[in-house]
C-alpha cells in the first residue's frame, strides 16, 4: 500500500492521470482531504474502461510523446440522462422483497423524491435497501439525453478523454452503470466514484467538469473547475464566474477547446 501511495502522490505531482490509472484491471480507493467543511472527503473508485489512444499522421500514441491530451468529467444522473423524472415519475410498488410493511415503504419512498430524511432515517437499514434498489431501478430506466449523447461521441471523435464522475456507489451499481453507458452508446475512458467532484477536477488537473449539482456550480470559482450545468429549476440564480448554464449541449461546444 505505501508503494501505491508513494505511486498516487507522484501522479498527482506530474499530473499523470492516464499513467496512473492506465494499468489493466487497477482499482483502488483513495480518501483526500480537500478542506471544505461540506464535503470533508472525496473517495476515487478508478476503474479503467477502453483508453483513449491519441496516434499522430505517424500512427504513434501522443499518450507516448508526452503531450497533454485534453481531458473532461462528466456526470451521469439529471446529466447525460433524466435520472430525476424517472425517480418521481415511475410508479414504484411494495413487494416481498422489502423487509418492512408498505406503509414505511410509501414514507421512505416520498423521503427519497424529496431529499428529506433526516440523518438518522439515512442511516437506518431499512431506508439504505430501499434508497439502493429504487436508485438502481431508476439507473436502468433512465432515459440518455440525445444531445448528451452526440456531444460525448463528438468528443471521442475529437480526441478528449473522457471522465464519468459520479456520485453513484459504484461497489453496487458499478455493472449497471457500464451497461447503460454502452448500450446508449456514450464512450468513456475512466468511471470514477467521487464524493466532491471539484476536489477531484482540481487534483487530477481536469479543467473541464458537466454536473448539476449545485455545490459544484456554488463553488467553481473557489476550485478554479470550468463548471457546465443542464438548467434545472433548482438552478435558479446559480451562475457563477466559471460556472455556465446550458439548455444544449451544443452550447457547450463553444466553451471548450476544439
Amino acid at each position: 500500500m505505501a508503494d501505491l501511495a508513494h505511486e498516487y502522490a507522484e501522479a498527482r505531482r506530474k499530473g499523470a492521470l492516464v499513467d496512473l490509472c492506465g494499468r489493466a484491471k487497477w482499482r483502488l480507493t483513495i480518501s483526500h482531504w480537500t478542506g471544505t467543511t461540506r464535503h470533508p472527503f472525496a473517495a476515487f473508485y478508478i476503474d479503467r474502461h477502453t483508453p483513449c489512444v491519441d496516434k499522430n499522421q505517424n500512427g504513434k500514441s501522443r499518450l507516448n510523446m508526452r503531450q497533454p491530451i485534453r481531458t473532461i468529467a462528466i456526470d451521469i444522473d439529471d446529466t447525460l440522462n433524466n435520472f430525476t423524472e424517472i425517480l418521481h415519475g415511475t410508479n414504484f410498488t411494495h413487494n416481498e422483497t422489502y423487509p418492512f410493511p408498505p406503509a414505511l415503504f410509501n414514507e421512505y419512498l416520498a423521503m427519497l423524491r424529496k431529499e428529506s430524511a433526516d440523518e438518522a432515517t439515512l442511516r437506518s437499514r431499512e431506508f439504505s435497501f430501499l434508497r439502493q434498489t429504487i436508485n438502481g431501478e431508476c439507473y436502468i430506466r433512465a432515459v440518455a439525453r440525445p444531445d448528451a449523447v452526440e456531444f460525448v461521441q463528438s468528443l471521442r471523435a475529437d480526441g478528449w478523454r473522457i471522465v464519468i464522475c459520479t456520485h453513484r456507489d459504484l461497489r453496487r451499481a458499478q455493472a449497471p452503470t457500464r451497461q447503460w453507458l454502452n448500450d446508449n452508446d456514450i464512450p468513456f475512458d475512466y468511471l470514477f466514484i467521487a464524493v466532491d467532484k471539484l476536489a477531484f477536477c482540481k487534483d487530477w488537473g481536469i479543467e473541464y467538469l458537466i454536473d448539476d449539482h449545485l455545490y459544484s456550480i456554488r463553488f467553481a470559482d473557489e476550485y478554479g473547475v470550468n463548471v457546465f450545468y443542464p438548467i434545472m429549476p433548482k438552478h435558479e440564480k446559480s451562475e457563477t464566474r466559471l460556472a455556465k448554464g446550458f439548455r444544449s449541449f451544443n452550447e457547450v461546444r463553444q466553451w471548450i477547446p476544439n
